[in-house]
């Protein structure tokens, strides 16, 4: 299955009223559970959403400006916003 299919996919299953465009590239998915995304249409180096199952929200979460910075900073944010969520269930 493509990225971008896995990513209508978890939405739908997660009964979120958020909705990806065909303008929409999914580039990286991960367990299943949360994925990231950039817009075609926001020039050579667009800023990147994230999304998680179970976050619910009215948007997608923007964690990048661009997507040069996503793989200098953006991984590490990710990480940073799980820590935090796991420390607070448990």
């Amino acid at each position: 299955m493509e990225l971008n299919e896995w990513g209508a996919e978890l939405l739908e299953e997660n009964n979120v009223s958020l909705v990806r465009t065909s303008n929409d590239f999914v580039f990286w998915v991960s367990q299943g559970c949360m994925f990231c995304f950039f817009k075609l249409d926001e020039g050579e180096d667009p800023a990147v959403y994230f999304y998680s199952e179970g976050k619910k929200k009215d948007g997608f979460y923007k964690i990048t400006d661009t997507f040069t910075n996503f793989y200098s900073v953006g991984i590490l944010k990710i990480s940073i916003f799980f820590k935090k969520e796991i420390k607070r269930l448990f």
